[in-house]
């Protein structure tokens, strides 16, 4: 009978053991994934303003130890909420639920105040929140947001900007080296209630620059700040990245932005039901203009590297092959991967030298943003070997300016070796370079008596060197050595020659590129289609006219295609196509444009410009 009971106690024990295990694992897993969040509404005041400090969690707290407010007057509190959120994936649905507690303050004297991390309870385990940041500037009047001002005269005149709204343009550095990256924020500051911002509008002129819009959340509310001692309802409209492309000083000139302010409007009117019916706050326009902007561009210092291509700021390079053994005619993925902070869009393809055997293609580049101002491109090219043996994927060197050091900086990539089998099936010889000549050696026999006496060789008594075909068997040998020979050789030729490749070629790679934009054009975000549009028609022009592609615009490109005695329809209608494409992925409007229609009509272009330019 023991001996039946022991087992059952065993595993009772260890069902046990099990279970508190599991409990105080959930319990380590569940306090660790807590948040604790505080934050203060506002966290800019006036003396005598009122706020609020609210501390959030997802799970219900038993106590909370508050740090000192020595520098504030406590009004009361907690306050305790607590909310529940439905929220659903496909196959899965679940509940959030949010406890608050607020407490409720007085701002009694001027500063700015750090408040020190609040620690609650929960499950047993303490729980630290952030810390926060106050700004208390002097008393002054009521907000203006709130109780709204009076404009004198007739409620249709539309008014001027002021001390109380104003639009500015800021930038994060004034003074730049070309290629280097600056940021521009348009942001509009405010004590009126704004009802309204023209959707129209168009923001500043970066001319001189190249520019990129940095992604920014939609303009919902308005956030206070301290401004020279006064409290304004500001709003971030417009964020760009700003990088100079030519040395100087760099004007951005003012810009008008269209607004409606919401007011009291005070009326001359004697007549009693006109003020007893009309409203007494309407919508009143206005038109801002921002200030004027100076930007310092400096050169780059001009001992430049061979291999500098305009990168400016900080990056790191790596290089990889995806197999280091395959046989012939197999592809091999070739991997640079540049990372940094600074104008790693613009960087052009570094130059890369292979083997003459060693076809390789175009290389797909990707770019991958990892911040406003920081991000990936990667160059991935196709490498096909043709012949067995080894060859060596050359080291890659990349030169950038750094902007720390204010000195030129080269990175070198290590090399890759890549062992290379006859594949099965394959005919083609390879192509030997550096063989020795050697002793010619006769094994097993001594030196053979010559035969001075010669007879014609016969087969089956036929004498083969009275034979025409013979003859003809040996001459047609030739002939096909001599082609082979020639075909091989005008490959090779062709091959090096990039300039002759890229022309012939032109025509295939715009048609891809083209199919890549037509796959883009039933996207949410169209931008992508008119850069890839803009980017297979310079490209094809870069390519068909032997003009870089940083070197190219559409002065020396016209230039050019009327050298090549390219039809003046056939010029004005490319550009036609790209201020289109330009228009379209810069400004607001660019919804109006017909994207399909513009692919159409780029299509045409491409094939009329293939017939003229060949």
């Amino acid at each position: 009978m023991d001996k039946r009971i022991k087992p059952s106690r065993t595993l009772f024990r260890v069902f046990i053991l099990s279970g508190w295990v599991t409990v105080f694992l959930n319990a380590g897993f569940t306090a660790q994934d807590v948040p604790f969040i505080a934050t203060a509404e506002p966290n800019v005041m006036r003396v005598g303003e009122q706020f609020t400090i609210q501390y959030e969690s997802n799970q219900k707290i038993a106590d909370i130890e508050l740090p000192a407010f020595n520098d504030f007057q406590y009004l009361g509190g907690p306050s305790v909420g607590q909310s529940t959120q439905i929220e659903s994936s496909p196959g899965k649905t679940y509940t959030k639920t949010t406890y608050t507690y607020t407490y409720y303050f007085r701002a009694v004297k001027e500063g700015k105040f750090s408040i020190a991390p609040a620690t609650a309870r929960i499950k047993n385990k303490s729980i630290q929140s952030n810390a926060l940041t106050i700004e208390i500037v002097g008393g002054g009047s009521a907000d203006a947001s709130a109780q709204g001002q009076q404009v004198q005269g007739n409620a249709n005149t539309s008014g001027n900007a002021s001390d109380d709204v104003f639009v500015k343009l800021i930038l994060n550095k004034n003074e730049a080296y070309i290629g280097e990256q600056i940021v521009a924020t348009v942001k509009l500051f405010t004590k009126l209630q704004i009802s309204g911002i023209d959707q129209r509008y168009k923001g500043p002129d970066f001319t001189g620059f190249f520019t990129e819009p940095i992604e920014i959340p939609p303009l919902r509310n308005l956030e206070r700040e301290n401004v020279n001692g006064d409290i304004y309802y500001t709003g971030i409209l417009q964020k760009v990245l700003l990088i100079p492309q030519k040395t100087g000083q760099l004007v951005i000139p003012p810009f008008d932005l269209d607004i409606s302010v919401r007011q009291q409007v005070k009326r001359k009117s004697t007549n009693f039901f006109d003020e007893f019916f009309e409203p007494s706050v309407q919508d009143i326009p206005m038109k801002l203009k921002s200030n004027r902007m100076v930007v310092r561009s400096k050169p780059l210092p001009a001992d430049k590297p061979v291999t500098f291509t305009g990168a400016v700021g900080s990056f790191t390079l790596q290089t990889s092959v995806d197999k280091t053994k395959v046989s012939t005619n197999d592809a091999v993925n070739y991997k640079i991967v540049l990372r940094g902070t600074g104008n790693y869009k613009i960087v052009d393809e570094p130059v890369l030298n292979f083997p003459p055997d060693i076809e390789k293609y175009d290389p797909v580049i990707k770019t991958a943003p990892e911040g406003p101002m920081a991000g990936t491109k990667t160059f991935e090219y196709l490498l096909i070997p043709h012949y067995p043996g080894e060859f060596t994927v050359p080291p890659v060197e990349f030169t950038y300016f750094d902007l720390q050091s204010k000195q030129f900086k080269t990175l070198r990539s290590s090399g890759h070796t890549v062992r290379v089998e006859k594949g099965k099936g394959d005919t083609l010889l390879p192509v030997i370079s550096g063989v020795a000549k050697e002793d010619v050696k006769l094994l097993r026999s001594d030196i053979q008596y010559i035969k001075l006496k010669t007879r014609n060789p016969v087969f089956h008594g036929l004498i083969l060197v009275k034979d025409l075909r013979f003859y003809l068997v040996y001459l047609l040998l030739a002939l096909a050595a001599g082609l082979v020979l020639w075909l091989r050789r005008n490959h090779i030729r062709r091959t090096r020659d990039v300039v002759l490749v890229k022309n012939r070629k032109a025509n295939k790679y715009a048609r891809k590129r083209l199919r890549k934009a037509a796959g883009m054009i039933h996207a949410e975000n169209k931008n992508a289609f008119f850069d890839e549009l803009l980017r297979a028609l310079w490209l094809y022009l870069s390519d068909k006219l032997n003009i870089p592609l940083s070197d190219l615009s559409k002065e020396n490109a016209s230039s050019a295609l009327a050298a090549h005695h390219v039809k003046e329809e056939t010029v004005d209608k490319m550009f036609e196509i790209i201020s289109a494409c330009e228009l379209a992925r810069y400004a607001p409007a660019s919804e109006a444009v017909n994207a399909g229609q513009l692919l159409d009509e780029a299509v045409k272009l491409i094939v009329r410009l293939q017939q003229e330019l060949s």
